[in-house]
C-alpha cells in the first residue's frame, strides 16, 4: 500500500510550525515559574489562567479565583461581579493564525468589573477590564458604621428651658405602673420602667397639657417606642452621669439580656437608640392628637404630602432621614417622628380602634442595629416649621 504524501507546501508549513510551538511552550513554561511542561495547565489554573485546551484553537476555562477575604465579623464578603468573566467572547478563544490567549483573556471582549457589594459587606472579586487574570475586587459596599454617641446638650437649640427627671407611678385601670417622669419645655414624658417605652406624652407647647399619648386598660397598646410581636420585659434605670440641666438618659435592658436601648431626652425631643434586638421591631407612635383623633387632624410626611389622619398610609419615606408628623389644626400643634437613617422599608400608618393614630417605621420589620429614632412636640402645623425642627435635630445628633 502506498503512503499518502502531503503536498510540499503543507510539509513546509508543518516543519516551520514545530519551532513556533516549542517557543510558545517555553514562554508558557517561564510564565508558570519554570514548572515541568506537563504541569502548565495546573499552574495556570491556580492563578486564574486559562489552560491549553483540547486543541491549539481552544483555550481552557479560566481557573477559579481565590476566595474573597473574610470581613472582621468572620462573614465572607460578597459581590455581584464575577472574577474573570468576559463581557463578550469566550475566555481564551484563539483567533485563527494568532497566539493562544494567556490568563483566560478574551478576544471577544473585556471582563466585567465587580459591582458594588451590599451595604456592610466587602466587595467581591471582579475581573480586570482587559479580561486577564482575576482582577481587583469590586467596590466595597457601604459600611454599617456604629451611630455616634449622643451629647449631653444640643448647642444653639431653638428651644430654651431645662429638664428634670423623677420617679413616679401611673395607674392603668387597677394596675400601678412604675415610671420615670421627664419634664421638658415642649413635652412631659412618662416612661414605663418595665417596658422601656413612653406610655404618656403631654403637649407643653400650649397653656393646656393636652395628651397625645393616653394609655388605658382599654387601650393598652398606646405609647411611643419599640413595638414587636413579643415585647420583652425590661429593666430601666437613669444614667446619672448623663443628667444635666438640658439632658437625661434612661437605659433599658431586657431581663433575658437580648434587647437593649436608651432614651435621651432634650428640650426639643426624645431620642431612642436601639443597640441590641433579638427580633424584628418597629418604632411606633400610637395615641390621640390633642386628646382625640378627629376631622381636625392631619398626617404629613417629609415629601410634603398632607392627608386626613383618618386615612391610611403605606410607603417608604425618602431619606437621608425619614420623618413624618401628626397635626391638630384646631390648636395648631404637631407631634413629629424621625428615623435617623434611610432604608428601603415601608412605613405604615393606620387609624386604630377608630380613635387612635398609629404610625410605625419599618412596618415592624426592622432588624438592623444600631437604630435611632426621635419624637417631639412643636407648636405649629406648618410643614416648613416641622422641617426646620427636624433638620436641627438630625444635624445636632450627627
Amino acid at each position: 500500500m502506498s503512503k499518502a504524501v502531503l503536498p510540499s507546501n503543507t510539509r513546509v508549513s508543518a516543519h516551520h510550525a514545530a519551532p513556533r510551538r516549542s517557543a510558545l511552550l517555553l514562554a508558557l513554561w517561564a510564565l508558570a515559574g519554570c514548572r515541568p511542561i506537563n504541569d502548565l495547565d495546573l499552574a495556570s489554573s491556580e492563578f486564574g489562567h486559562a489552560g491549553r485546551g483540547n486543541t491549539p484553537l481552544e483555550a481552557g476555562a479560566a481557573g477559579t479565583p481565590p476566595m474573597p477575604p473574610l470581613n472582621q465579623d468572620g462573614s465572607s464578603g460578597s459581590g455581584n461581579g464575577l472574577a474573570g468573566t468576559p463581557a463578550g467572547g469566550s475566555a481564551g478563544t484563539l483567533e485563527l493564525g494568532g497566539a493562544p490567549d494567556i490568563a483566560g483573556s478574551s478576544q471577544g471582549g473585556a471582563s466585567t468589573a465587580g459591582m458594588p457589594a451590599p451595604a456592610g459587606t466587602t466587595g467581591g472579586s471582579g475581573g480586570r477590564t482587559d479580561g486577564s487574570i482575576a482582577g481587583d475586587g469590586g467596590e466595597a459596599g457601604a459600611t454599617n458604621l456604629a451611630l455616634p454617641e449622643l451629647p449631653n446638650d444640643l448647642p444653639n437649640s431653638p428651644v430654651v428651658g431645662t429638664i428634670s427627671v423623677s420617679t413616679g407611678t401611673l395607674t392603668i385601670g387597677t394596675t400601678a405602673v412604675g415610671t420615670f417622669e421627664i419634664a421638658t419645655p415642649t413635652a412631659d414624658y412618662s416612661v414605663s420602667r418595665s417596658s422601656g417605652n413612653i406610655i404618656s406624652l403631654n403637649d407643653k407647647t400650649s397653656g393646656n397639657l393636652l395628651q397625645w399619648v393616653s394609655i388605658s386598660n382599654t387601650r393598652p397598646k398606646r405609647g411611643v417606642g419599640l413595638t414587636m410581636t413579643r415585647p420583652p420585659t425590661m429593666t430601666t434605670t437613669v444614667d446619672q452621669d448623663s443628667v444635666t440641666a438640658k439632658h437625661v438618659r434612661l437605659v433599658s435592658q431586657s431581663v433575658a439580656g437580648d434587647f437593649s436601648w436608651q432614651w435621651d431626652f432634650y428640650v426639643t425631643q426624645a431620642t431612642l437608640t436601639v443597640t441590641q434586638a433579638a427580633a424584628p421591631f418597629g418604632f411606633s407612635y400610637r395615641g390621640t392628637p390633642a386628646g382625640a383623633l378627629d376631622s381636625n387632624d392631619r398626617l404629613g410626611t417629609s415629601s410634603g404630602a398632607l392627608q386626613p389622619a383618618t386615612d391610611s398610609f403605606y410607603a417608604d419615606l425618602p431619606g437621608p432621614a425619614e420623618w413624618a408628623y401628626v397635626s391638630d389644626t384646631a390648636i395648631g400643634h404637631s407631634l413629629f417622628l424621625i428615623q435617623h437613617r434611610d432604608d428601603a422599608m415601608n412605613e405604615r400608618y393606620e387609624s386604630k380602634d377608630a380613635d387612635s393614630a398609629a404610625w410605625t417605621f419599618g412596618d415592624g420589620l426592622i432588624s438592623q442595629t444600631p437604630a435611632r429614632f426621635s419624637v417631639g412636640m412643636l407648636g405649629s402645623t406648618s410643614y416648613r416649621a416641622v422641617q426646620a425642627r427636624v433638620a436641627f435635630i438630625v444635624e445636632a445628633l450627627q
